[in-house]
């Protein structure tokens, strides 16, 4: 239990989900508030504000930054549509011009950003009233330019905005200190949000928090897995650093933290300030508290050569040479993938961009059997001594979701680099850099020609990182990893590949693919022949056809926590968001005119659309026993060529789709059905259950339209249509037993 003591003039917002667990009492003007048994998804625990339009431009100081920052933030509207703005701005404000870097939940019933002289968004991401939203920005001031993140309430982050212009009116400010709320009176309602949280600064001074006094943490205290408020945000830290949490030294032995439970995968963000450089200082997850380093499973540590690494299997690695400074504040953001016993970490240093540490490194040797996480574990050797100061993590994504390889999604500190275009016949001076590790080699690519050099070269366990640029050629890997040992290619969302044809075409197996877009090309991803590949937080965008397609007998894939739109530029009828098997009539070219038996490929957690022309998904006849759950399909644009009348059309057999949201804002008319199924052919089209999904469609027909011919069909009675005009679905509903939500494998699995 956290035991909390503000004055009376500080406001606490509790979301009704605490009702029970809350008991306050009021002494002489001090209010205590004894809270215990916060449950993870809690929208606010302390310090949270809540405005209305009445309360105009709600301004708060934060530390002066001048250059390259990360902030992170809790939001919740009361209404949706809403049009409240978050922002960051050089001064308080009085009027939307005034506002640099702005995230707002908008009139359409998204979450959107400023981009220069309009709104914009990298994809598109609704929100619900009275739901708890947490940011993540990472702000270059100097570069005039920030990208912008958002976690949507049990889902993995999504990209708002990638490199996107400071307001137009703000184009020539030098410096960002104030945070700006406002909520607009049309449509009105109110905001909650938390004050942020501000790491990796270039500036002098610590984060401010105008709006609550500092909470002392203990180590026995337990932090939400969805609380972005850190017990150790204070104003008066030293200059060097921004961290003013907990301090250890030798003396105190491990020093054990709770955390909410988590057994798939969470992402945690916490800073840390070594006194001496070198040190040998560790910080770590656990199952249980720990009194042996042989118990830490995921780990990082400021070590006895001045630099940072983490734990892989029996010894310590790093991806990335990063040295460390005393008395230096720096931040952390650790992915970590409880079921798959692997974790990725990356340290932003002060004034510095994010840097990896590790990707997709195993558990340490002894903890390679646990199944949860549920402790923060500190250490400070005796040798060489010093102290070690750092603030609880906060985490943040669901603790049953599947594989997630992260990237790194930091402001380059280079303000020209997300506009540098590299062709695939320019000059190797901007070449390529490779290093061995424990986990393979690492090839850093910043052009075609090096991108091309590196996927003809990687074995299993191998990673190729991508700058930012625009990389124009033929990019074809056909060389496979291993179980457990995949080839990763990664890269910051601002890494766009583009092709004359595909602008990534994938011929082999495991493979994680990460972070990066695909944009403006004839086909997006596609896989041929291509097994145990996992597609994760990548972005597929102005395709001429479709997006991501499994084709010739591609099976046991994964795509997830992805984001596509604009497809069928060129032909609308065959513009498919995700494409899994082929056409019968195709099977001849594809597939020796035997079915595509393209199977158990699994889409989860993504968005797809707007402007998706064709299907959202296609499934078609000759594949089997796929999973589409959690996926967010806007229906806005779709074209109706082709037939193409329903978000997703299910001809192929032992489907489940669960989960799963269907939209339509702009009320395309070409929206008929949300879901449909068809037996194309004899023996195809069966056995699908749908199951959980909500309907939104606004449109004429069925939110799942079932073909007569379809056999062994289940529609069961927890989907909801609220738009549909003919109803829920054609056929009669089944009671289902209600089931978790359907996870994909994870990659050392597959």
């Amino acid at each position: 239990m956290m035991c909390i003591s503000m004055p009376a003039s500080s406001r606490l917002f509790v979301s009704p989900s605490l009702a029970g667990v809350l008991t306050a009492r009021v002494t002489r003007g001090i209010k205590t508030f004894l809270i215990g048994a916060v449950m993870a998804g809690t929208p606010f625990a302390v310090g949270a504000a809540t405005i209305t339009s009445s309360s105009g431009f709600v301004n708060t100081s934060i530390a002066t930054q001048t250059g390259i920052f990360t902030a992170t933030f809790d939001a919740s509207p009361s209404i949706s549509p809403a049009n409240d703005v978050l922002s960051f701005s050089s001064g308080a404000q009085t009027a939307y011009t005034g506002m640099a870097a702005s995230v707002r939940f908008n009139t359409t019933g998204t979450i959107d950003a400023r981009n220069g002289g309009a709104y914009a968004a990298a994809s598109s991401i609704p929100f619900s009233a009275g739901s708890n939203y947490h940011f993540r920005m990472v702000i270059n001031v100097a570069g005039h330019t920030y990208s912008a993140y958002v976690t949507p309430p049990g889902g993995s982050e999504l990209t708002i905005a990638s490199n996107y212009a400071f307001r137009t009116e703000q184009a020539g400010i030098t410096s960002v200190n104030n945070f700006d709320a406002n909520v607009n009176s049309s449509p009105g309602g109110s905001l909650t949000y938390t004050t942020p949280t501000i790491a990796g600064s270039s500036s002098s001074s610590s984060s401010v928090s105008s709006s609550s006094s500092s909470v002392s943490s203990s180590s026995s205290s337990s932090v939400s897995s969805s609380s972005s408020s850190s017990s150790s945000v204070s104003s008066s830290s030293s200059s060097s650093s921004s961290t003013a949490g907990t301090t250890i030294n030798s003396s105190n032995g491990f020093v054990n933290s709770a955390i909410a439970n988590q057994t798939g995968i969470f992402t945690a963000t916490f800073d840390a300030k070594p006194s001496i450089s070198p040190a040998n200082d560790v910080l770590s997850f656990s199952s249980g508290a720990q009194t042996t380093f042989t118990g830490l499973a995921a780990i990082v540590r400021f070590n006895t050569t001045g630099t940072i690494d983490a734990r892989n299997g029996g010894a310590y690695a790093a991806v990335t040479s990063v040295p460390f400074s005393a008395n230096s504040t720096y931040h952390f953001r650790m992915v970590v993938n409880v079921t798959a016993k692997t974790y990725s970490a990356y340290v932003t240093a002060p004034g510095g961009s994010e840097q990896t540490i590790a990707t997709n490194y195993a558990f340490r040797t002894e903890q390679a059997g646990i199944t949860n996480i549920n402790n923060f574990d500190a250490n400070v050797n005796s040798a060489p001594g010093g102290s070690l100061t750092y603030t609880l993590p906060v985490i943040t994504g669901s603790s049953s979701s599947s594989v997630s390889s992260s990237s790194s999604s930091s402001v380059s500190s280079s303000s020209s680099s997300s506009s540098s275009s590299v062709s695939s016949s320019s000059s190797s001076s901007s070449s390529s850099s490779s290093s061995s590790s424990g986990s393979g080699t690492t090839y850093n690519v910043t052009t075609a020609a090096t991108l091309t050099t590196a996927l003809g070269k990687v074995v299993a366990g191998d990673t190729i990182i991508l700058g930012a640029g625009t990389y124009s050629g033929t990019f074809v890997a056909t060389r496979s990893g291993a179980k457990g040992n995949p080839i990763t290619l990664r890269g910051p969302s601002g890494a766009v590949l583009t092709g004359s044809s595909y602008g990534f075409h994938l011929q082999a197996n495991y493979w994680v693919l990460s972070g990066f877009t695909v944009a403006n090309s004839s086909k997006g991803i596609v896989l041929d022949g291509a097994n145990h590949n996992v597609i994760d937080t990548v972005t597929v965008h102005d395709i001429g056809d479709e997006a991501v397609h499994f084709r010739a007998f591609s099976s046991n894939n994964v795509l997830q926590n992805s984001s596509i739109y604009n497809t069928g530029k060129s032909s609308p009828g065959f513009g498919e968001g995700v494409y899994i098997g082929s056409a019968n009539s195709n099977w001849g070219t594809y597939t020796g005119g035997k079915p595509d038996t393209s199977d158990n490929n699994c889409v989860a957690n993504n968005q797809i659309g707007p402007n998706v022309a064709a299907e959202g998904a296609d499934l078609k006849e000759g594949s089997t026993g796929g999973i589409i759950v959690g996926n967010t399909f806007n229906g806005s644009g779709i074209s109706g060529a082709n037939f193409a009348d329903s978000v997703i059309d299910v001809k192929g057999n032992n489907y489940l789709l669960y989960g799963n949201t269907v939209i339509n804002p702009s009320k395309t008319s070409a929206l008929l059905d949300g879901f449909q199924s068809h037996q194309v052919l004899a023996g195809w089209g069966n056995n699908a259950t749908f199951q959980a999904n909500s309907f939104n469609t606004q449109s004429s027909g069925y939110g799942i339209n079932v073909d007569v011919k379809s056999t062994g069909t289940v529609v069961c009675s927890d989907n909801t249509s609220t738009s549909s005009a003919s109803g829920l679905t054609n056929v009669s509903t089944t009671s289902c037993a209600v089931r978790s939500k359907p996870v994909c494998p994870a990659v050392t699995s597959m």
